[in-house]
């Protein structure tokens, strides 16, 4: 049987190459993109002009992260998911900068923040970012730059221009409130029953748990360059 020519060869493959490059991928969300420059270059561009890149950058690091959430749902909705969403990421930011020097108390706050998923970004990315934290930055700085970097985004989310607009409010019949309709009481409920049947769902999250805790630990006693980008591909 005759082999193809190479030049042939080479020009089919480079034309399946550029045609699943050039296929169209859904719909390409302009807003977000512009939010997404505008999330990120107001802060830097606030750091620049004001003398205090550095610090700004770590604004820019908290606009980033939470501007990966796209909020869905009705207007109080949204107002829910991100608003828990900052609230989630910059409490795991505040308990990485309190725990930054030790790694004990890192690995035990990464276990413990593993499990947790909220809307958008899991909180223990946030932490361990502030736990390497930034050169010519101090722990305390970063915390208070990434939140308001993070309040920066979530106020942009918010924004119909950017996000799409809300769905619309659809009544619900009232009925009576009962302790167990409370989230937290509801979570805990969840966690005890997945636990006691050890559902995918639990031993993924323990599978997370022990794999991103034992490659931070590489990575912090390696002093591995840039390694906060290989915790956060964990979650990727």
């Amino acid at each position: 049987m005759a082999t193809p020519a190479p030049l042939p060869a080479v020009r089919d493959a480079a034309r399946t190459v550029t045609g699943l490059y050039l296929a169209r991928e859904g719909h390409y969300a302009w807003r977000l993109g512009a939010g997404m420059v505008l999330a990120l270059g107001v802060p830097l561009a606030a750091g620049i002009a004001s003398g205090h890149a550095l610090s700004d950058v770590a604004a820019g690091i908290g606009a980033y992260l939470l501007n990966l959430l796209v909020p869905q749902g009705g207007r109080w909705t949204r107002v829910r998911q991100v608003g828990l969403q900052w609230l989630s990421c910059s409490a795991a930011t505040e308990l990485g900068a309190l725990v930054s020097g030790s790694l004990p108390l890192t690995v035990l706050a990464v276990l413990v923040s593993v499990p947790i998923a909220t809307p958008g970004m899991e909180p223990v990315i946030p932490l361990v970012f502030a736990v390497q934290g930034l050169p010519g930055v101090g722990v305390g700085t970063y915390a208070l730059m990434f939140v308001v970097g993070g309040l920066w985004t979530s106020l942009l989310l918010l924004i119909p221009l950017i996000a799409g607009r809300a769905d619309p409010a659809r009544p619900k019949p009232e009925e009576p409130r009962r302790p167990e309709d409370r989230a937290w009481i509801r979570h805990c409920a969840s966690l005890r029953i997945s636990g006691a049947d050890r559902t995918p769902e639990f031993r993924y999250k323990v599978r997370l748990a022990v794999c991103f805790t034992l490659v931070f630990i590489a990575v912090d006693l390696l002093h591995t360059p840039h390694g906060t980008w290989v915790l956060a591909g964990i979650f990727g």
